[in-house]
């Protein structure tokens, strides 16, 4: 622009010059000589010839203006001028014409401007002097710019005049002065700070202000006014000096305010500035900004460029002011936001930023208390929102902090509500939050923190492939990261500087010192050196330009040759956030750290340390504490439950609330192979399983002794009742008790758990040691003292080796010594409320014990079940065959021994007979046999018939006395299942006892009470049945003898046999009744017969004969035969 109007400046001044050398022309042809000279104007020193002369000159022009000029100073010529003031003008002019001015701009410029100082009554003599000072000082162009300048400021008010842009001069005094020129001083050097990158502001002294020379307008109380780009803005009042040919102003003092940003409150108070009147700006250092939020004024730069506002803008950016420092304080954008730092104002909006570079300071509050703290060189504050596309971001957590080097930061203060986003590109983007709380790195694209909700929350922004959110711990190593660096640089850039440090006995080092050393170029290094500042490997002193070691980089220096203990804790997150929940969050109440979408986690490779929560989530405490839900694994132990506990600082897990710690052997463990043990194990007493000693965390260090230990003081109680023992769980009754547990050196031996063994009255309390055995179970082996152990609360007694527990229960092999048995057992296993054995061989000895006899008998390739408190031991065989009486019997089935007895049940076989009884008891010569079913063989019967059948009796059987005594059941004879049958006699009977002599090889039945049923078996007697009230049957004689029968009914006769006795002979028929009386009921009417001799073949058929005692209606009785 300063272009074009100097352009615009030369081209007047050759049309002056091109006018002029036309004038010279006419005045050569038209002027009589001697009244022009070939080289200058000459004019009278006479006032009146002077007057004269000069209206000649103009008039000749015939330049109406001119012309108009010449009149108008010929009327005021002695008038209006003094005589000095006359004798000034013409000295003036005569000066001007010495100097080769010729009729023309200039000279008019100064008659039309002196009418005008005379027209407005101002200072003629000074405004004469001074132009007659700057005639000798300025040419010809100057001259003619400040006789232009002049002419504006006195007949317009105007500083400056153009198409584009106007300045006014809207108020004030002034006056016209010369000044000399000064001796020239060095310029000076300056810069803004306006457009320069924020990141590069540096502190810059101010432009100097030009030195005024020449002629001046002298201004007080100055007021000016700048249109232009369709706006306007004005300001002062100021003092100062005008340069009329070079249009420059310089002064002080002033107001300049915001009004055309839409907010005239704001002001600045201007010291010293200058500014060129052709341009439509402003600048001014030391200017001191006033602001309603400030709690005190602050000093800076101001400027004020007249540019078009864009579109969709609330203002162009101007007018703007910078602070020089950081020595701003708001106290009017919120109660909740406290700021120090710098003041930039550009137009209506409000930033952070000062010419010192340095960052500002936000620290927003919350319920009294701060919330966070930031700082940025870059803040946008408004009353409502707080942003940063680059800021430092500090959350307080009392003496800790979580903390992020460079984030874009939103904070919406009416919502109550911060968002932090990744920087989309740069050295920030990669860096993490730095939680000295939880002592984690955390890389998360995102965090926001609603403060109602009372969490602050990392998450990452959902896309096309899930990127997990990162955590790592503060300890974190491996060598990798050192040998990523190397490959990235050419060398190792922490393993250089601490060799050179060490060398030079330095704390800090000059980058182009360690260029030197590793040979790089010494941008290269210097580059590398920032990235890993901000990493956290080196710490930068500005003032100094020296990096130094951060304890980050020693930490990797030392842990690199294992001279520093170490972890590999790691977490990733994938978890689809929503406005709820995200990837991790922090709850202000507790503090604690909740990561969620977990699906495995490291805490150290070397020990084999890792998690696996069920739920997805980690709940993270102080230093690394943290509680998950799942499984925690460690070398070869696993630990399974909810609330799983865990202590980093101490290296331990909390085992008070563990579903179940199992491990794999060392022996198998070694081998690769599985197999856990100890998850029958109930923790629920406070206890602490250290992992590893809490010094050698990466399992690296060398000299560290400590090794997996637990440790649970008011010790364990461990039961056998889990579902994979099936039939050998025990109740929990049974279990064993450890009354303090610590254990060391379990990275080289498997946990024994000395205690003691509580049975419930199987055993009485034994001391022992749980321990894995092979079947992966937690059991026990314990030797048996030679005399033996009481089992079941003394019943019995075992001997053997040992007693062993596994998933197959509690064992022992040897003898089980119970009443007169003596059971060699090859397994015997013992329940709360059972026995179980097995073996090749017992004996039960004759005797009598609390006078119950026992018999004597021998078992082979037995089983047994023995249930104590139903005093029921029961034994079976291979064969399920065992012999008693020398032999002589036989039993098929069980045997149960009881205190009472011995019992059996099953099949009882002997050479003359077969019993089947659930309750054979045996006895001294013989046994019994409850609800039994008989059946007595016929002795050289070829057909194989039975002697005797009897079913639902009662038997007492003498092997010494040859007396079977059969007795009706305690449920008696009620159904056709039950009673006896003589096969070889045909006949069944229902008599309530029999007694089988085998001596006498007779059965003697005999009922009790009412007459027995007889029934013969034989169809073509057609159910034939009578009654009878005892009977004997002849083994020899195949003959049954039937007592007590009050007769025998056939063809509806009832026969009464003499005596009341009925034969049955062998073929089942009956013998021939004699003496026989037969009885007759017809229609009421008895008839009766005797001396009958009746052979009876059926129900139904019968022959025979008698005597019929007819009796008249006389009542006379005669025989009929």
């Amino acid at each position: 622009m300063v272009k074009g109007i100097i352009t615009r400046a030369c081209g007047k001044v050759w049309r002056n010059l091109m006018y002029g050398f036309t004038l010279f022309l006419l005045l050569m042809t038209g002027l009589p000589a001697g009244e022009a000279h070939a080289q200058n104007l000459k004019f009278s020193e006479d006032p009146d010839a002077f007057i004269t002369e000069l209206r000649k000159l103009m008039d000749n022009s015939r330049n109406q203006a001119y012309i108009q000029s010449s009149k108008g100073l010929e009327a005021i010529w002695n008038s209006g001028l003094n005589t000095t003031q006359r004798q000034q003008f013409i000295s003036l002019f005569r000066n001007m014409a010495g100097r080769g001015y010729k009729p023309g701009p200039a000279l008019n410029l100064v008659i039309s401007n002196l009418l005008t100082v005379v027209g407005q009554q101002g200072d003629i003599n000074g405004f004469m002097i001074a132009l007659d000072h700057a005639v000798e000082q300025h040419d010809q162009k100057e001259m003619l710019q400040a006789l232009q300048a002049t002419q504006l400021v006195l007949d317009k008010k105007l500083l400056y005049q153009s198409n584009f842009s106007k300045l006014y001069l809207t108020a004030g005094q002034y006056r016209f002065r010369y000044e000399k020129p000064a001796a020239d001083a060095p310029a000076g050097k300056g810069s803004d700070g306006w457009d320069t990158p924020v990141e590069d502001l540096p502190v810059k002294s101010a432009e100097p202000l030009p030195v005024l020379s020449g002629l001046l307008l002298d201004l007080q109380n100055a007021a000016f006014a700048i249109v232009a780009n369709g706006d306007s803005v004005s300001f002062g009042p100021s003092a100062g000096s005008v340069a009329l040919h070079k249009g420059i102003f310089v002064g002080n003092g002033g107001r300049f305010d915001w009004r055309t940003a839409g907010d005239s409150s704001v002001y600045v108070q201007l010291a010293d500035f200058a500014f060129k009147t052709a341009t439509p700006a402003l600048k001014a250092e030391k200017a001191v900004i006033h602001d309603s939020r400030l709690k005190s004024p602050v000093t800076g730069t101001f400027e004020y460029k007249s540019v078009r506002k864009p579109a969709g803008r609330a203002s162009s950016g101007f007018p703007r002011f910078m602070s020089y420092r950081n020595d701003a304080v708001l106290s009017g954008l919120s109660e909740h936001i406290s700021y120090k730092g710098g003041y930039y104002l550009q137009g209506h909006e409000l930033f952070s930023t000062s010419l010192s570079g340095e960052p500002s300071e936000v620290i927003v509050s919350f319920q009294g208390k701060p919330a966070f703290k930031s700082t940025s060189q870059r803040f946008s504050l408004s009353p409502l929102k707080i942003t940063a596309e680059l800021a430092t971001f500090t959350l307080p957590m009392g003496q800790d902090s979580i903390y992020h080097p460079g984030v874009a930061l939103n904070y919406q203060d009416e919502a109550g509500s911060l968002h932090l986003t990744r920087p989309p590109k740069g050295d920030f983007t990669s860096l993490p939050y730095i939680d000295t709380y939880h002592k984690m790195y955390i890389w998360s694209e995102s965090a926001r923190w609603d403060f109602a909700k009372g969490s602050f929350q990392f998450y990452m922004v959902s896309g096309k492939t899930e990127i997990p959110l990162r955590m790592e711990s503060m300890d974190f190593f491996r060598k990798s990261r050192l040998q990523e660096m190397s490959q990235e640089f050419g060398f190792q850039p922490l393993m250089a500087a601490a060799a050179y440090l060490q060398q030079q006995k330095k704390q800090a080092f000059f980058p182009d010192e360690l260029a030197k050393v590793v040979k790089k170029q010494p941008a290269v290094v210097r580059r590398m050196l920032e990235r890993l500042t901000l990493e956290g490997y080196f710490q930068y002193n500005a003032d100094q330009d020296q990096y130094s070691l951060t304890r980050k980089a020693v930490f990797y220096i030392m842990a690199n040759v294992n001279k520093a203990d170490f972890d590999n804790f790691t977490l990733r997150s994938v978890f689809p956030s929503n406005d709820n929940l995200a990837n991790a969050s922090i709850s202000f109440k507790d503090t604690l750290l909740t990561i969620r979408g977990v699906e495995h986690f490291n805490i150290s490779d070397s020990l084999r340390i890792s998690g696996k929560p069920t739920d997805r989530i980690v709940v993270m405490g102080k230093n690394r504490d943290f509680t998950m839900n799942g499984l925690l694994q460690s070398s070869n132990f696993k630990f399974t439950g909810r609330n799983i506990k865990f202590n980093y600082n101490d290296f331990f897990i909390n085992m008070s609330d563990m579903d179940s710690i199992t491990y794999v052997p060392h022996e198998k463990y070694a081998k690769g192979l599985g197999g856990e043990v100890g998850g029958n194990i109930k923790y629920d007493k406070a206890g602490t399983f250290y992992l590893s000693d809490a010094k050698n965390k990466s399992g690296q260090q060398k000299g560290v002794t400590g090794s997996p230990r637990i440790h649970i003081p008011e010790g364990v109680v461990i039961h056998f009742d889990q579902p994979k023992r099936g039939q050998w769980a025990y109740p929990e009754e049974v279990f064993f008790s450890v009354p303090e547990l610590d254990v060391g050196g379990l990275d080289k031996r498997d946990i024994e758990f000395v205690g003691e063994f509580h049975s419930a009255g199987i055993l009485p309390m034994i001391k022992t040691a749980l321990k894995s055995m092979p079947d992966t179970s937690m059991g026990f082996e314990h030797p048996l003292p030679r005399e033996g152990i009481k089992v079941y609360n003394g019943k019995a007694v075992v001997k053997g080796p040992k007693l062993f527990m596994d998933y197959k229960g509690l064992q022992s092999e040897g003898t089980l010594s119970y009443l007169t048995g003596q059971i060699q057992a090859d397994r015997m296993v013992f329940t709360k409320d059972s026995l179980v054995a097995s073996g090749k061989s017992a004996r039960f000895s004759e005797g009598t014990l609390g006078g119950v006899y026992f018999p004597k008998a021998d078992l082979k390739e037995f089983t047994m079940k023995w249930l104590p408190e139903a005093d029921s031991m029961m034994l079976r065989t291979q064969g399920n065959a065992f012999d008693f009486y020398n032999g002589t019997t036989k039993l098929e089935g069980e045997l149960v021994l009881r205190s009472k007895g011995l019992f059996g049940n099953g099949v009882l076989k002997r050479a003359d007979s077969e019993l089947a009884s659930d309750n054979i008891q045996f006895k001294k010569g013989g046994f019994r046999a409850g609800n039994a079913t008989l059946n007595v063989n016929a002795s050289a019967q070829a057909d194989g018939v039975s002697l005797l059948r009897a079913k639902g009796v009662d038997i007492d059987f003498s092997i010494d006395k040859g007396i079977v005594q059969l007795s009706q059941n305690s449920e008696g004879f009620t159904s056709d299942s039950s009673g006896i049958e003589l096969p070889m006699a045909n006949y069944y009977t229902s008599i309530g006892s029999a007694t089988w002599d085998t001596k006498a090889r007779k059965i003697t039945m005999k009922s009790s009470g009412e007459p027995a049923s007889f029934r013969s078996l034989m169809p073509e007697q057609e159910g034939l049945e009578f009654r009878g009230t005892s009977a004997v049957y002849s083994v020899d004689k195949k003959e049954m003898t039937v007592a007590g029968v009050p007769f025998v009914n056939s063809t509806g006769l009832n026969i009464v046999p003499d005596k009341g006795q009925v034969v049955v002979d062998g073929n089942g028929h009956l013998a021939e009744f004699k003496k026989a009386r037969i009885v007759v009921d017809t229609m009421g009417i008895s008839h009766r017969m005797y001396n009958a001799d009746i052979k009876i073949h059926s129900k139904n058929s019968l022959e025979g004969s008698a005597i019929y005692q007819y009796i008249t209606a006389g009542k006379d009785t005669f025989d009929i035969k």
